[in-house]
């Protein structure tokens, strides 16, 4: 070969000393170099990995596409207290079409009698427990005198539970013509049941 001296040999991949140079052990220095190398790439690569877990994926907006509106946000339902008035007691009326017959009420039951005719007298069998609520009113109307035109009324408050009666009493029907005994009396029977929960 040019350049070499002459006399000298040079070795060739097939010689011993080409063999001996191709399988000369790495040194220390070598080998800790290259495993500080591979550690660091590993490193390197776990840490990559991580950074690219935790960025969510984002698409690029879409050009054609609006963004959705958002949802309208509804007040949180808070509890409110809320205060019913006390209701009024049920209001029932009695009449002469109710005459001898038997009527079933709650108790607090407001009972309001109206008969037709100005000489009647209304009272409870009981005043304690069925008392009236105010006094007997005589709306009257415009009639011949004597005939009693107009209406006796009474409001009675039924108090506690039990049985009743609702006494309605007259001796005169009008212009002097005296009642009977089924013209002249009047009797509804009252059972006061408790009131239900």
């Amino acid at each position: 070969m040019p350049g070499a001296p002459p006399g000298a040999t040079i070795p060739t991949r097939g010689t011993p000393e080409a063999t001996m140079r191709q399988q000369h052990p790495p040194t220390r220095l070598e080998l800790r170099r290259r495993r500080t190398a591979a550690a660091c790439s590993v490193a390197l690569g776990l840490a990559v990995g991580l950074l690219g877990c935790g960025q969510p994926a984002t698409r690029p907006p879409d050009p054609g596409r609006t963004a959705p509106a958002p949802a309208p946000v509804s007040p949180s339902a808070s509890p409110s207290l809320s205060l019913t008035p006390a209701s009024p007691p049920a209001v029932v009326r009695l009449t002469e079409r109710d005459n001898h017959t038997t009527v079933t009420v709650p108790v607090g039951t407001r009972l309001d009698v109206t008969l037709a005719s100005t000489y009647w007298s209304l009272s409870s069998s009981s005043p304690a427990m069925l008392h009236a609520a105010g006094a007997t009113r005589y709306p009257r109307r415009a009639c011949r005198p004597g005939a009693g035109c107009g209406s006796t009324e009474l409001s009675l408050l039924t108090r506690t539970v039990g049985t009743f009666d609702v006494v309605g009493l007259r001796t005169s029907c009008g212009e002097a013509l005296r009642c009977t005994d089924a013209t002249g009396r009047y009797l509804v029977h009252l059972q006061v049941l408790a009131r239900r929960r």
